[in-house]
């Protein structure tokens, strides 16, 4: 569901709605099976989380080959370049993040202060590296200035 509602649109936009069938059903098929495995086999709730997670990367994956590579006939290869910053950024804020946790601030609000604090100031940093970043900030801010 999470993956069909942002790839179902581009689906029905270049009229592969057949597409988005086989697609919707897979989905299905997976999101069933891993909520079952965590009920029958493993019967917790940490398990049907795990499987769930797992389920909507493979349905990630099966929802945009399918989109990317049938649907738009362009190469899935490509697309999986496109993303390599963000998997980047997304993976330092995660190792960020995950040391975090181990920093104790009493108060909850003030913690989530600090952690949300150091989490924008790594990910601006992180994406004012990227060249492409900086000269679209620096378009912007020219376009602002001459609005003024």
């Amino acid at each position: 569901q999470v993956v069909l509602s942002s790839s179902g649109a581009i689906f029905q936009a270049v009229n592969r709605t057949d597409l988005l069938f086989y697609s919707g059903l897979l989905s299905a098929i997976t999101m069933v099976g891993a909520i079952s495995y965590g009920i029958f086999y493993e019967g917790t709730i940490e398990s049907v989380a795990y499987g769930l997670i797992l389920a909507i990367g493979i349905n990630f994956f099966q929802a945009f080959f399918l989109l990317i590579n049938r649907g738009l006939d362009s190469s899935f290869l490509g697309f999986f370049k496109e993303l390599k910053y963000p998997i980047f950024t997304t993976v330092i804020l995660g190792i960020v993040l995950y040391f975090m946790s181990d920093i104790d601030i009493d108060n909850l609000y003030l913690s989530l202060i600090f952690k949300f604090c150091i989490a924008l100031f790594v990910f601006v940093t992180i994406n004012l590296l990227d060249q492409s970043n900086r000269v679209l900030i620096s378009s912007y801010l020219k376009k602002k200035k001459k609005t003024k």
